[in-house]
C-alpha cells in the first residue's frame, strides 16, 4: 500500500512523504494527494464524490482490468474517508456484506461454529475479549499481520521493525503451526 501511494519507491526507500503523513496538520491534504494520484484513473474515469457503488465498481474493472475488485474498492473507500475525499458510497464491514439471494431477501450473516479440532474442519477461536474467528484447515492458509508502528518512530526504527518481521517470517517453515 505504501509503494502504491508513493510513500516508497520500488527500492523500499522512502519518496520524503512519510512524515507529512505523519502530522496531524498535514496529514488528510497529503493523504488526499497521494489517493488522487495513485488512483487517477479512477478520478479521472468518474466523478468519485457522487458516483454510486456500481459507478466505483466499473471504474475499478475498467481502470485495471481486475475480475471482482470489492478489496480494492474497500481499501478506496477507506482511504477516501481518511482523506476527507467525498463519497456516497460508504466502507461497509465483512459483516455487513450481506448480499440479495435470487428471492430478494439478504443472505443470513454467517456465524463462527465451534467444532472438535480432531476432524481438522472447522474451529472458533475467542481472542482476547474479540469476537470468534473461524479459521479453516486442508484447503490452504490466508494469515493477515499487524504490526504496530508507533506514530513518533523515526524512519529508521520503522526500517528496523519490518526487517525484523520479515527474518521472523522468512524463517518460519510453511509447516509450522
Amino acid at each position: 500500500m505504501l509503494r502504491w501511494l508513493g510513500v516508497i519507491d520500488e527500492e523500499g526507500d522512502s519518496t520524503g512523504i512519510w512524515n507529512d503523513l505523519r502530522i496531524d496538520a498535514k496529514r488528510q491534504e497529503t493523504l488526499a494527494r497521494l489517493v488522487k494520484e495513485a488512483y487517477s484513473a479512477v478520478f479521472d474515469s468518474i466523478a468519485v464524490e457522487t458516483a454510486r457503488a456500481r459507478d466505483i465498481r466499473g471504474a475499478f474493472v475498467s481502470a485495471y482490468d481486475i475480475g471482482d475488485p470489492g478489496r480494492q474498492i474497500k481499501c478506496f473507500l477507506a482511504l477516501c474517508r481518511q482523506a476527507g475525499i467525498k463519497t456516497t458510497v460508504e466502507v461497509s464491514s465483512r459483516s455487513a456484506e450481506a448480499k440479495p439471494r435470487e428471492n430478494g431477501s439478504p443472505k443470513p450473516k454467517a456465524t463462527p461454529k465451534a467444532s472438535s479440532t480432531t476432524d481438522g474442519s472447522t474451529k472458533a477461536k475467542q481472542i482476547s475479549g474479540r469476537k470468534p474467528v473461524t479459521t479453516e484447515t486442508g484447503g490452504g492458509i490466508h494469515v493477515v499481520l499487524n504490526v504496530e508502528i508507533p506514530a513518533e518512530w523515526t524512519e529508521q526504527q520503522i526500517r528496523d521493525r519490518v526487517a525484523a518481521v520479515s527474518r521472523a517470517l522468512e524463517a518460519a517453515d510453511p509447516g509450522d503451526s
